[in-house]
């Protein structure tokens, strides 16, 4: 059995609160453990967090295609938790525990995993041994999410649709999380009798993306079907639309330099009303801008602790 090097996060993923350009720094918790079957001398034992963004995609302008592309580097850091010097350092066979805290910027790119951007950090243990002796080393990526400010209010939206109908729509707060369902209640006040309705509803994704210092921009969106009636029914006084967030079909909002993402809940309202031989339709589009976060949003907010401010009054 031969020496190993592992490491341990204090938690899944490091998250960030608000806007990068006054987000707070954040310490990145772990432990680096060395399993050793025997005596063993180590030169040094260095972690190394880093991060890099990868982006491809194609600018189209009339009728030519040109390719943007570029690499950057995030963030380059190094923490030694054995310090190189004169001599080795020797350990004994067993386990060793090394516990660390890394100092990161908050200004930091969140994950990204698309097919245009890539943003990946690894943290990378290596300890050095004598010459003729492999090092032993190990890599773990690190999960890297942020939230951004949210308001608790309720969104509250009234249209008409003239002849047929007035409409509210009622959704309780503004933000939620990925693998959350959103709760979308309508109430219908028909302007006639026999107005028949049919209404459907999906998620839509925005996503932007940008070259640094240029004008090139690529715009994608990308649908969430919800619901879908087949057909028309009696308008309902009230009904509630059930909305899944699903986390394999939707990304979480991002603002960054090279990628901005946004969501919105569009619910159709298809209504019929017959009057004698005579059918009068209409359509009627509804668009409610919502936050969506990488995690839950009990996740997130309710499972964090109670803030309790100090006052020196």
């Amino acid at each position: 059995m031969s020496n190993t090097i592992e490491i341990l996060l204090d938690n899944p993923y490091l998250a960030l609160y608000g806007l990068s350009s006054v987000s707070a720094g954040k310490a990145l918790r772990g432990t680096v453990i060395m399993r050793l079957n025997r005596v063993t001398r180590v030169k040094s034992l260095v972690l190394n967090f880093l991060g890099e963004m990868d982006v491809h995609w194609i600018y189209s302008s009339a009728l030519l295609n040109t390719k943007c592309r570029f690499r950057n580097l995030l963030v380059d850091r190094t923490l030694s938790l054995l310090e190189p010097g004169p001599d080795y350092h020797t350990l004994p066979a067993g386990n060793h525990r090394f516990p660390f805290e890394l100092a990161l910027p908050g200004d930091m790119t969140e994950t990204i995993s698309t097919k245009v951007v890539r943003c990946k950090y690894l943290l990378t243990a290596v300890a050095e041994q004598p010459r003729f002796w492999n090092r032993l080393e190990t890599r773990q990526e690190v999960i890297i999410k942020r939230f951004y400010p949210h308001d608790d209010d309720p969104i509250v939206l009234s249209e008409v649709i003239p002849d047929f109908m007035e409409i509210t729509v009622f959704v309780n707060q503004k933000v939620y999380g990925l693998g959350d369902i959103i709760p979308v209640c309508i109430q219908c006040n028909p302007a006639a009798d026999h107005v028949m309705t049919r209404i459907s509803s999906s998620i839509k994704e925005v996503v932007t993306y940008r070259k640094p210092k240029s004008t090139k921009v690529n715009t994608q969106n990308r649908w969430s079907p919800a619901v879908f009636e087949e057909k028309f029914e009696p308008t309902p006084a009230e009904k509630t639309l059930y909305i899944p967030i699903h986390s394999t079909r939707l990304n979480s909002d991002c603002l960054t330099e090279v990628m901005d993402t946004k969501h919105e809940i569009v619910i159709k309202i298809e209504a019929k009303l017959t009057k004698g031989q005579t059918t009068h339709t209409a359509n009627h589009v509804l668009k409610i801008p919502v936050l969506i976060l990488s995690d839950a949003y009990k996740k997130v907010y309710e499972e964090l602790p109670a803030y309790n401010p100090v006052c020196g009054c």
